[in-house]
């Protein structure tokens, strides 16, 4: 029994997720745009320059505890990130509309903690030096 609750939660572990729950089509091109990734044939890239079939991915979380997700856009490349392999993009719902670029950088990035309302969540990220966090500091996510 204990063997096959193993062997269904590494199941479930490795089954992929939807790119970007919770967002629609229109909204994943003007997240993507935002963060300054390109079209590349059928895929969305943050690292144009990169040979490699590579494509941003959308993760939907709520950073600020207001129940609405912010997005986290994330690509493996080690042709712009030869230290760390990753690049990522913080967005939030601006006020007039549209998507605002709260972080944009390279390395792996972790959220830290969870959503309570009215406060932003810090961001880790790790990569080839020393672990960094960014906070939010009212309007961007800064280095601590």
């Amino acid at each position: 029994m204990a063997l096959m609750s193993l062997i269904t939660l590494a199941a479930l572990a490795a089954a992929p997720r939807p790119p970007a729950a919770g967002f629609s089509p229109a909204e994943r091109t003007e997240i993507l745009k935002a963060a300054g990734a390109v079209r590349r044939g059928a895929a969305w890239v943050l690292c144009a320059d990169d040979p490699g079939p590579v494509s941003a991915t959308i993760r939907a979380v709520d950073l600020n505890g207001d129940g609405r997700p912010e997005a986290i856009v994330t690509e493996r490349s080690r042709f712009c990130a030869p230290r760390t392999g990753w690049l990522h993009a913080v967005l939030a719902r601006a006020r007039g509309g549209g998507w605002q670029l709260l972080a944009r950088g390279e390395g792996q990035l972790r959220v830290i903690g969870r959503a309570v309302p009215g406060q932003w969540r810090d961001l880790r990220v790790t990569g080839a030096d020393a672990p960094v966090i960014l906070s939010h500091d009212g309007s961007v996510y800064r280095p601590r």
